[in-house]
């Protein structure tokens, strides 16, 4: 134990070096401050990432979660991100952790810890008018916690996360960065979670057909969006045999194909 209280000591010298300082007590110049406080948020991520510091993890979750979510609102977008993905790579493996018998209660409390994260990330999806860059965090968070997480932990998050990138991809206001972001968090759903992902999959290839056909989208955005459809290869390969499902996209398709048409206000000749 004591090997794990200094290591905590560790944690928590890098957490400070992370979390603002006040102005005037501070001889360093912002630029050279923020570059400090991003190596520490960096060195916290690995720690939390390396395999054999879930013991530790575990026992230093609340003051890291603490300090993280402090840094959400930090003036340097830079650091903003950085503890957004930290963040989310602390609650995926803290929802990795299997439950034992004598750490129940202790699990509950995690679990909250969780629970917070996905309370702070998933209202930031609908509320995207601010224009402050929060949704691209909340997404690069929700990204990472996806990408880290051990299925079986994080599942019973996986749906309500769906839904509210399903509502993000509908949403006019969603800009080409988000959705940029949004297609990474969508591929991961796709891939570990097929069965919460597969009764959605028709309406997000077909909000994403929207998407590509915007006569004056640059083609470099455009080939990201059709390339999604190439990390969907599972679910085409389980609807493709389906009457139905090819009828329902065809109709789909081309009902978007006559709406573009129909809009002679908007592209030229050639990109129709």
């Amino acid at each position: 134990m004591q090997g794990l209280h200094h290591q905590q000591e560790q944690l928590a010298a890098l957490l400070s070096v992370a979390l603002p300082k006040d102005d005037s007590s501070s001889p360093s110049k912002p630029d050279d401050d923020d570059s400090a406080r991003l190596a520490a948020l960096n060195s916290l991520h690995r720690a939390i990432l390396y395999p054999p510091n879930s013991l530790l993890v575990t026992h230093s979750a609340s003051f890291l979660a603490q300090g993280f979510s402090q840094l959400l609102s930090d003036k340097c977008y830079g650091v903003r991100q950085e503890a957004a993905v930290a963040y989310g790579a602390l609650c995926a493996v803290v929802c990795s952790i299997p439950i034992t018998s004598n750490g129940r209660q202790n699990h509950v409390m995690l679990g909250s810890l969780v629970d917070r994260f996905i309370g702070w990330a998933l209202p930031l999806l609908s509320n995207i008018s601010a224009g402050d860059g929060t949704a691209e965090l909340a997404l690069d968070g929700l990204r990472e916690f996806l990408n880290v997480g051990d299925v079986g932990g994080i599942e019973r998050y996986a749906l309500s996360i769906l839904k509210a990138c399903q509502v993000l991809l509908e949403d006019e206001r969603t800009s080409l960065s988000l959705l940029h972001r949004l297609l990474g968090v969508l591929t991961l759903i796709s891939l570990k979670f097929s069965r919460y992902f597969q009764p959605h999959f028709l309406d997000i290839v077909d909000l994403l057909l929207g998407w590509a056909l915007v006569p004056d989208l640059a083609e470099s955005d455009r080939r990201i969006i059709m390339d999604s459809f190439l990390q969907f290869q599972n679910h085409w390969d389980m609807d493709v045999c389906s009457l139905q499902f090819s009828l329902g996209l065809l109709s789909k398709f081309v009902g978007d194909m006559d709406v573009l048409i129909q809009d002679v206000s908007h592209g030229t000749p050639q990109q129709f």
